[in-house]
Formats: structure tokens, sequence, C-alpha cells
């Protein structure tokens, strides 16, 4: 039933009403913990996202000429 709660973060009325109060407290802390849990791994994924396309941009080829006068690339 916990774990249910935590992956919707939603609590029926029913069993809120039932709870005792240091129950309730400890509920919404687990709750907090997987609400931040959830925005930091959002973060992560967002940001792995973003450094993904920016390393993409910064490829490039050069062309040189060697002492023979032959061209060649740099990658």
């Amino acid at each position: 039933m916990l774990a249910q709660i935590l992956h919707d973060l939603h609590v029926p009325k029913e069993i809120l009403d039932e709870l005792p109060e240091d129950q309730k407290q400890i509920l919404f802390c687990k709750m907090r913990e997987e609400q931040v849990r959830r925005y930091h791994e959002r973060e992560a994924e967002e940001n792995f996202r973003l450094t993904g396309r920016i390393s993409k941009k910064k490829k490039q080829v050069t062309f040189r000429l060697d002492n023979n006068g032959h061209e060649w690339c740099l990658v």
C-alpha cells in the first residue's frame, strides 16, 4: 500500500483519517522525499540531454597540408 501511495503521491481520505498523527508525518516526509528524488532524476535527465546536444555541435573537421603538400584531415 505504501508503494502505491508513493507512486501516485496521493493518499485516499479514508486511509488518512485512520492514521495517527505521527504516522501521517512519516508518510508526508516519505512523500516529500519521493518528490525530491523524482525532481533530481528529471534534472539529471534534462542535463544529460542538453549536454548531449552541445557536444554534437562541437565536432569539426579540419583539412591541412603536410610537409610534402598532401592533404590530411584532423577530426
